[in-house]
């Protein structure tokens, strides 16, 4: 069965879903190259609460973002949405932690259920984490863009509740482990359970890309230009990994951007065919 469903796999042609895997690979290449700065770059052996923290999340970010690809090249979009879940949820801490650095002694000190329990009370409950964005965004844009800070702050937001509802027992989470969306249905009997690579997964990972944005685009010039008590990393625009990072991040600061003009980012999604959902 699982040799059945590789080869299916291996046989599709869906150019939007790899379109959106090699977006995907850029923004993993750039948390890497994110993540050598932070770690291998440290001046002394042993390293601060802030450089702990968000080594350790950025880190998390990359192991995720590796889970997501590989359930969504196996077919299993609906596995891959729930890691999506928690990735998301990394990312916007990192932001969090960025504008926010006292928050890392309380994520370093969270090393036990109890004392994790409280963390997530404390920061990451009721919406927390998109507050937290929502005053990012609107301290860097000013008060006179109030509005196009919220639209930022919520871009995504539909996704939450779509994430949330399969995270926990639903009908839809079974249903669409089972059935799959496609842009056009096949007539071979098989079923999502075994593996179905499918149109589906563009979006999946545009979940994922979306969120991204204050962390690529508003989080001022990190690692560099950094408070240097808490991160002291220096640019030089000779090494190849700072050039990445660096320059890197205003390449994929375009890309989000263009993504988020609908007039543009509509040409980066098949039409599915929703005929197989049951109905009313």
């Amino acid at each position: 069965m699982v040799d059945e469903s590789r080869r299916r796999g291996d046989t599709k042609v869906l150019p939007y879903v790899d379109l959106w895997i090699g977006i995907l690979d850029e923004f993993q290449s750039w948390f890497i190259s994110l993540d050598v700065v932070i770690y291998s770059e440290r001046r002394s052996s042993s390293l601060n609460d802030f450089e702990k923290a968000s080594s350790l999340v950025v880190k998390k970010i990359i192991a995720d973002t590796f889970a997501v690809r590989t359930l969504v090249l196996a077919g299993f979009d609906t596995a891959a949405r729930l890691v999506l879940r928690s990735l998301i949820e990394y990312a916007d801490f990192l932001v969090m932690l960025i504008h926010e650095p006292k928050v890392a002694s309380d994520f370093i000190d969270a090393d036990g259920p109890e004392e994790n329990q409280k963390f997530w009370e404390k920061h990451i409950r009721g919406g927390r984490l998109r507050k937290s964005t929502r005053r990012v965004l609107q301290d860097v844009l000013g008060d006179d863009q109030a509005e196009l800070a919220d639209w930022l702050s919520n871009w995504g937001g539909r996704d939450e509740k779509i994430l949330g509802g399969l995270a926990h027992p639903s009908w839809a989470g079974g249903y669409f482990s089972a059935i799959t969306f496609k842009a056009m249905r096949e007539d071979e009997a098989w079923l999502g359970i075994w593996g179905d690579r499918a149109d589906v997964s563009a979006e999946t990972i545009f979940m994922y890309i979306k969120r991204l944005l204050p962390l690529i685009i508003f989080s001022g010039e990190f690692p560099f230009d950094f408070d240097k008590d808490l991160l002291d990393r220096e640019y030089d625009e000779k090494n190849e990994i700072h050039w990445h990072v660096e320059k890197g991040r205003a390449v994929l600061g375009s890309l989000l951007l263009s993504l988020a003009d609908e007039r543009s980012s509509g040409r980066f999604f098949p039409e599915l065919d929703m005929s197989f959902l049951p109905q009313d």
